[in-house]
């Protein structure tokens, strides 16, 4: 699993489910692993956090 991790890190790669987990828990819900939400709530999320990302990325581009 760590070099998993490290290749994500350094290429951008598929990001392991465990690191994911970590993120998820560290960083979005801020709460252990046992009460993450189900992974179907988890899936939405995720996408609803890429298209803020893709239009935050958009908006700073149309500013310049």
């Amino acid at each position: 699993m760590k070099l998993a991790v490290m290749e994500h890190l350094w290429t951008d790669g598929p990001m392991p489910l465990e690191y994911l987990e970590l993120v998820l828990c560290r960083d979005v819900y801020h709460c252990p692993p046992s009460q993450l939400p189900p992974w179907h709530k988890v899936r939405q999320h995720l996408v609803i956090m890429e298209v803020e990302a893709q239009v935050q990325k958009l908006r700073s581009k149309k500013r310049k």
